[in-house]
């Protein structure tokens, strides 16, 4: 049964695919990012070779006495180049951030020993101030551990090795990401897609079609898992290595210590055998993914309330991780969570303690036991709902609703005393309210409701106005410019000008710097306006806000994709999971007025999603920006130049948004598209998220290769 199982998880086209295609995905994003930055990983690699035979003392002293020398350039250069010194980045900052940190990377080898030793003597120092104020008992315990854990530390004797790239590899949060979704996508096709089929319902009847089938569905599962953690990380892994250079062989088993970034960590360990604890730990948490999407399988009777369950549970849990300071008393609810207990790496690598029962504890101890625990008994909820036959079939079990009415007559008033059915006063044959019954109760899209609201109260912040010195310079100046006509801007910021250079006769030139770098923007943006005829002043800052908030542009186009490919999905699903589409198909009814109504139920939808996302943020943009001048011409702000006349910036600023309606349009037609094509929702939701929502995601972390590709277009 096992091997059963696990033929029809890898001998799917579609998940072999799919798990080839977040590899290279995941590959290609982090190569992107790290050789793009301001320091890119090419420097890092470039440095190091230069540093290649110098002893850890001569590497570390070749690069104070470089880093100085670029300090000393920096004083006597006023345009932050200098030319061929800059070797490795060409600008003088980037070049002394790079010296900084390969300088930190040796610093923390060398003085490794006085660390520790400062740690381990820390409870006496910490005893002699308890002394003085009498007080820190629970600290006190906090720092005994820590010293104890450390003690086995004090020998440790490290060595430089080029490991940013395996740091860097660690570091990258979409592997996380992409190894539990692929846990859930396993066991969503192996066992939920299944269950919506009625599949399990026939192995319910089998003596061995019960337990010994589910335990056969985890095994496959997971065998899958230790296959697509291993490409996910190995395959990160080399690329970091590939990026930023990989250690000699003997350096793989350095201690971890030696890793850059891991200075804290209290395992006693090799680099080597930190990478394999951590790819068993990203195993197990992904395991668990996978028997809780089971448990929820079992509760659930479509995939679709299982993954809206996981989206809540995944949500809540990431607001109390991001949300929770960790010097609150609910600082423990951040610790012992989901979200926390998926960074592998961040929990071994590095030293914190969780109180529990008043005693300090390794958190990644607390981790593993909370995880084995929560999975021990989930496998158990699931053998024993599964050995009872409970959740194996989506039919209901309560009392059957009849559809018809049966009435007998009694014989009288002619009546033959034969029984006839009668409709009940409930029923009708109106097509529409058939597929809004549908839409919204059958496909549960009044759930997705709800989760659009709880995201735009959580995740969508109306905007992010700076409220700095200089801003407010900027901002008093800009008001008096609105006030004036634009025959005068020049002569205002004229008179500007002169009130500065008084008032810095009084004052001293550091005082005026923030004055002066807004007055710099206001002779800018009137030098800008003078040729133009027709323009007026206008906030520019404040506008941009409306078209160019960046992040909150990403998060409100992936909210809104998701929803309108769930809302596409769920409204055609149905009648392919039943195969009533080519039933439809063959009447002239089903031909036109279902796909009629179908289309115009999404386009409500669609509108609904886009009035609630962006109309919530536009009122909170207006109601708190200063907008005035927004009905002028359209070259008044800078970004929109290139426009005519008669366009004004209110006119431009809408065809942004319904640049953005079309696009949620066109992600419909997608979706719909799609679940035609493989007639599954769980990869016709996969296939439109990977084509659509993801692409738009890496642009958070500016990736701006992806701008213009795809759906991405539309919505930044």
């Amino acid at each position: 049964m096992v091997r059963h199982e696990w033929y029809k998880l890898w001998h799917n086209r579609r998940i072999v695919g799919i798990v080839l295609l977040l590899v290279l995905v995941n590959c290609g994003y982090f190569a992107y990012r790290d050789s793009h930055e301001e320091v890119p990983a090419k420097a890092f690699r470039a440095l190091q070779e230069e540093l290649q035979g110098q002893s850890d003392v001569e590497a570390s002293e070749h690069l104070t006495q470089d880093f100085e020398q670029f300090r000393s350039a920096l004083y006597e250069a006023e345009s932050g180049t200098i030319g061929v010194a800059a070797r490795h980045t060409g600008n003088i900052f980037a070049e002394m951030s790079l010296y900084s940190a390969v300088l930190r990377e040796y610093e923390d080898v060398l003085t490794y020993q006085s660390y520790v030793k400062e740690v381990v003597n820390a409870p006496a120092k910490f005893r002699i101030l308890q002394s003085l104020f009498g007080e820190g008992g629970r600290e006190l315990q906090n720092v005994e551990k820590t010293a104890e854990d450390y003690q086995n530390l004090t020998d440790l004797s490290l060595h430089h090795t080029r490991t940013r790239g395996i740091s860097r590899a660690l570091g990258l949060p979409s592997v996380v990401f992409l190894e539990i979704l692929l846990a859930v996508l396993f066991m969503s096709v192996l066992f939920v897609r299944e269950k919506e089929q009625d599949i399990l319902s026939l192995y319910a009847v089998m003596p061995k079609g019960r337990c010994r089938l589910m335990g056969a569905k985890l095994s496959a599962v997971t065998f899958g898992i230790i296959i697509s953690n291993l490409l996910l990380l190995g395959s990160t892994i080399l690329t970091g290595c590939l990026l930023y250079g990989a250690p000699a062989l003997p350096d793989w088993t350095q201690p971890l210590q030696s890793l850059v970034g891991y200075k804290a960590a209290s395992l006693p360990v090799s680099i080597l055998t930190f990478l394999l604890l951590v790819y068993a730990g990203s195993v197990l948490v992904s395991v668990f993914f996978a028997v809780l999407t089971a448990a929820l399988g079992i509760v659930f009777n479509t995939s679709r309330m299982v993954y809206l369950s996981l989206f809540l549970l995944i949500g809540a849990e990431g607001i109390l991780y991001l949300k929770i300071d960790d010097l609150s008393y609910l600082a423990n609810w951040k610790r012992i969570n989901l979200v926390a207990f998926s960074d592998v790496a961040g929990r071994l690598g590095r030293y914190h303690n969780i109180y529990i029962f008043g005693n300090p504890v390794n958190d990644w101890r607390v981790a593993l036991a909370v995880l084995l625990i929560a999975g021990v008994l989930l496998v158990s909820a699931v053998a024993v709902m599964v050995g009872g036959g409970v959740g194996l079939s989506v039919r209901k079990h309560g009392r059957i609703r009849a559809v018809g009415r049966k009435t007998v007559s009694d014989g009288k008033n002619g009546g033959t005393g034969e029984g006839i059915f009668r409709r009940s006063a409930g029923c009708h044959g109106n097509i529409f309210l058939h597929e809004c019954f549908k839409y919204l109760r059958l496909e549960r899209i009044g759930v997705i409701a709800v989760l659009l609201v709880l995201w735009v109260v959580f995740f969508t912040k109306p905007y992010q106005q700076g409220y700095s010195v200089q801003d407010m310079h900027y901002r008093g100046f800009l008001l008096r410019l609105q006030e004036a006509e634009p025959s005068e801007y020049a002569e205002l910021a004229a008179g500007f000008r002169a009130d500065l250079e008084e008032a810095k006769k009084s004052s001293s030139p550091g005082a005026m710097q923030e004055r002066e770098d807004a007055l710099r923007e206001i002779e800018d943006y009137v030098a800008y306006l003078q040729p133009h005829e027709g323009a007026s002043a206008v906030d520019e800052k404040a506008v941009s806000l409306l078209y160019d908030n960046r992040k909150q542009n990403i998060l409100m186009g992936a909210a809104a994709l998701l929803l309108v490919i769930l809302c596409a999905t769920s409204l055609y699903y149905i009648e392919y999971r039943t195969g009533m589409a080519e039933m439809i198909r063959i009447t002239a009814v089903g031909r036109r007025r279902v796909p009629l109504w179908k289309t115009i139920l999404l386009l409500a939808s669609i509108l609904i999603i886009f009035g609630l996302i962006y109309g919530r943020y536009l009122w909170q943009v207006k109601a708190g920006c200063n907008l005035t001048g927004i009905r002028d011409a359209a070259y008044s702000v800078r970004d929109f130049s290139g426009w005519p006349a008669r366009w004004s910036v209110r006119g431009v600023t809408v065809l942004v948004y319904l640049k953005r309606l079309a696009g949620l349009l066109i992600a419909s037609a997608v979706a719909v598209l799609m679940i035609r094509k493989v007639k599954s929702f769980i990869f016709a939701v996969v296939g439109s998220v990977l084509v659509m929502v993801l692409p738009l995601l890496l642009c958070f972390f500016e990736a701006k290769l992806l701008d213009k590709v795809l759906m991405n277009w539309f919505f930044l």
